[in-house]
């Protein structure tokens, strides 16, 4: 047998596996039991050993019983679920019996088959699925070669893995081992009354772990179980579902009205106390669909078991039941009512109708709205007014003022997700309730607006902002004058509100919604344009606002008068688009305008769309060809410097590519390559004349003063090149003449340092103190030429 040391080893835990598994000769069967008994693979966490390791120990079971059919397996007659579930009556099943099959009472069964079925019960709780499906697959080999009561004691100890203290993938391992036992015939119908409880605490198995649940696997095994005992037994079914598989088959399911109401229970009694969010909301949706289907009974329920949740003091039954589902369900019940054309108050009754509107006063209560989970209750409740409003429930004016108190404050919460739901639900508030009202009632509403949009607190900025621009017609006209003045006031910088770009942001997309919405007309404020270009800032924490400030633009030219356009502003605006279209922030080079200058020349460099601008080097390309034209060059110039600029390694390399391209080219254009050849030849003849002087320094004292004079200009040349050079040459020449001069004797460190030590490239006028400083050092005041 392979030693211990080794089998602990990869390697050999893998070989030795796989010789046992493929190779295992029959006389072996207790040496090879014992050496796997005692060799300790469990802690692999390899699935090449584990997995191998359950199939060879089932092996080793199977040597030791013998070949045979249980005889008191369940017949199971057709293995056709679609088959037995078309069949009118049900079809009598009994346990086959055979004459020629031994008597259970004369079958003994070895002692090692208790240790081979507990390694694989073992594996039932292995982390790796493959492994428990393994496992599965050799508990019903097995169990089909045993008696009826070993058996039965193999069930025993399946159904203990279904227990509070064991994990996920016990509860797993468990499933899928009951099902193939169903599978096989193995489970009698006396056991499914202790078997069915733990399906369905296997169905609805999702256990909070941190931020995320698990339990999508067992609910998955569960699902296969039921699918085996379907093509035995009656069936049984699991639709509603985090999976995405699953909500699919609840969409068929529902279809009919044997199923119906179970579902619509399950998601009453489960899934609208969920405690992930999304899926109480998906249940809300649900819901809202199910009362389509059935009015009658969502009525019912809508009244005995979702309202009086709506106090309850848990945030789960509180956001889940009362708020999201009794909003989902009304804004149902009210379409239904329309379409057969009813009042509302017929199709609830009187008690429905005061008990919700009881509970539109009570979802505002300060223990609610303010308490622990207070933004997930503000954005239900706005999902619960947008619902209700929508389907034109009808409610007391008292109750929509508090309405509206209550929405003003969700505008102002620093929750971006709070003031979005806030703003759909004002909207649609406003747009049901205050349609007909008085024009004095319409100016108050407006009003309490109007001031937030420009107060000192950024976050009421932002989320008033938006909603005036959301704001219906009959609303907006009531006082357009005053509705733009704040606008503008809101989208301009401040320096108390300099740092304030999404207020400003918003402003600007209001403006856009405003205009859409209420139309431009020769009379209208002029402010708008202006604020609109306003909007096109320079600094780096205003990309949002140039983003809002461009798109606005597109929509304000492409929906106002032309004779509103003036050439002058549009030329404005095209300088403003080009230095966007060129500058770091990628998403500003997509947003078309009338007015345009050299619009042909633009045409011809521009394709007409689809325009294909998918990468930076693309954008850049096009540009470059952009700023050959001298309306665009400067503003072009002035986002290229941005990009060129830039933190982003891959933008700067997009953008200073193109344009040393089209420098490049427009050099070789123009006079100046002549230019650039005459300069090239003469720092040539620079360059050259360094190595004559140096080789000039080793004559006589005279020749050497005048040799040094030349190279110590040549040290303060123009040309940074130049200079470089002359220190390196000058260096590399004066460490072999220390003999000539007595100077360099007695000075050669200091000498040498300066060339070397120097940073040639500084300004010439720093440069002349270092040459002054050589020259004292190499030439005697007596060699002075």
């Amino acid at each position: 047998m392979v030693p211990y040391g080794m089998a602990q080893s990869y390697f050999y835990q893998s070989y030795f596996v796989s010789v046992l598994f493929h190779r295992l000769p029959m006389w072996h069967a207790h040496a090879v039991l014992r050496t796997i008994l005692t060799i300790k693979f469990q802690p692999s966490e390899l699935l090449t050993v584990k997995k191998p390791l359950v199939k060879v120990t089932q092996r080793i079971g199977l040597i030791f019983l013998k070949p045979r059919v249980a005889s008191w397996r369940y017949q199971r007659g057709s293995r056709s679920l679609a088959a037995n579930l078309e069949q009118s009556q049900p079809v009598e099943t009994k346990a086959a019996i055979s004459v020629n099959d031994e008597d259970d009472d004369d079958y003994d069964v070895p002692e090692e088959i208790e240790e081979v079925l507990d390694e694989i019960l073992q594996a039932l709780r292995d982390k790796n699925r493959e492994v428990q499906y393994s496992a599965a697959k050799g508990i019903g080999r097995l169990t089909s070669r045993l008696s009826k009561n070993f058996a039965d004691q193999v069930i025993e100890s399946i159904m203990e893995l279904f227990s509070l203290r064991e994990s996920d993938m016990a509860w797993h391992g468990g499933c899928l081992a009951l099902a193939e036992l169903a599978r096989r015939g193995l489970l009698m119908p006396q056991r499914l009354s202790s078997v069915l409880p733990f399906v369905e605490q296997a169905m609805l198995y999702d256990e909070l772990r941190g931020n995320f649940s698990v339990g999508s696997a067992v609910r998955d095994a569960a699902c296969y179980l039921c699918w085996a005992l379907a093509r035995s037994y009656d069936p049984s079914l699991r639709s509603y579902d985090p999976s995405h598989h699953h909500r699919v088959r609840s969409l068929f399911v529902a279809q009919y009205e044997e199923y119906r109401p179970h579902l619509i229970q399950h998601l009453v009694d489960r899934k609208v106390i969920h405690w992930d969010t999304v899926i109480r909301q998906l249940t809300s949706q649900a819901l809202h669909q199910m009362t389509f289907l059935d009015p009658e009974s969502m009525k019912l329920i809508l009244s005995t078991q979702i309202l009086p949740r709506c106090t309850n003091p848990e945030l789960y039954l509180r956001h889940g039941s009362s708020i999201l589902a009794i909003g989902k369900v009304i804004s149902a019940l009210c379409q239904v009512a329309k379409d057969h054309q009813r009042r509302l108050p017929e199709e609830l009754g009187d008690a429905a109708m005061e008990s919700i509107t009881q509970t539109c006063i009570d979802i505002l209560e300060e223990r609610f709205w303010r308490s622990f989970g207070g933004d997930p209750m503000r954005i239900a409740v706005c999902h619960f007014i947008q619902d209700l409003s929508s389907g034109g429930f009808p409610l007391l004016d008292a109750v929509v003022d508090r309405w509206l108190k209550a929405l003003r404050e969700c505008l102002a919460s620093a929750d971006s997700n709070v003031q979005q739901s806030a703003i759909s639900a004002v909207t649609a508030l406003i747009g049901d309730y205050f349609r007909h009202q008085l024009v004095e009632k319409l100016t108050a509403l407006l009003n309490h607006f109007l001031p937030e949009v420009t107060s000192n607190n950024q976050q009421a900025r932002v989320g008033n902002a938006l909603a005036l621009g959301s704001m219906p017609r009959f609303l907006l006209t009531v006082s357009l004058p005053k509705v733009i003045q704040q606008l503008c006031t809101c989208a301009l910088i401040t320096d108390k509100t300099l740092q304030w770009a999404e207020s400003r942001k918003n402003a600007l997309t209001a403006l856009s919604l405003v205009c859409t919405t209420v139309g431009i007309a020769p009379s209208s404020p002029g402010g708008v344009d202006q604020v609109t270009l306003a909007g096109i800032f320079r600094t780096f924490i205003d990309g949002f606002v140039r983003e809002s400030a461009m798109y606005s633009i597109q929509v304000l030219t492409n929906t106002s008068q032309p004779d509103l356009l003036e050439a002058d502003l549009i030329r404005s605006v095209l300088h403003a688009v080009a230095k966007q279209s060129t500058e770091q922030i990628r998403r500003n080079h997509d947003p078309t305008i009338p007015h345009i200058e050299q619009l042909e020349e633009l045409r011809s460099i521009i394709p007409p769309p689809p325009l294909d601008i998918s990468t930076e080097k693309e954008c850049f390309d096009l540009w470059m060809k952009v700023m050959r034209l001298d309306t665009y060059r400067k503003a072009v110039i002035t986002g290229l410097v941005s990009s060129i600029g830039s933190l982003t390694e891959s933008l700067v390399k997009s953008s200073s590519a193109p344009f040393m391209s089209y420098l490049r080219q427009l050099v070789a254009e123009n006079k100046l390559g002549e230019l650039n050849l005459v300069t090239r030849d003469i720092l040539n003849l620079l360059i050259s004349s360094v190595d004559l002087y140096c080789h000039l320094l080793r004559g006589d004292q005279v020749t050497f003063a005048k040799s040094i004079i030349h190279l110590l200009n040549l040290l303060v040349n123009q040309f940074p090149r130049v200079r470089k050079i002359t220190a390196t040459k000058l260096y590399e020449t004066l460490l072999t003449l220390t003999d000539i001069s007595p100077s360099l004797s007695n000075h050669q460190d200091d000498i040498l340092a300066i060339p070397s030590d120097t940073d040639w490239d500084e300004d010439v006028e720093a440069l002349k103190p270092v040459k002054t400083q050589l020259r004292s050092l190499l030439i005697p005041p007596t060699l002075n030429p």
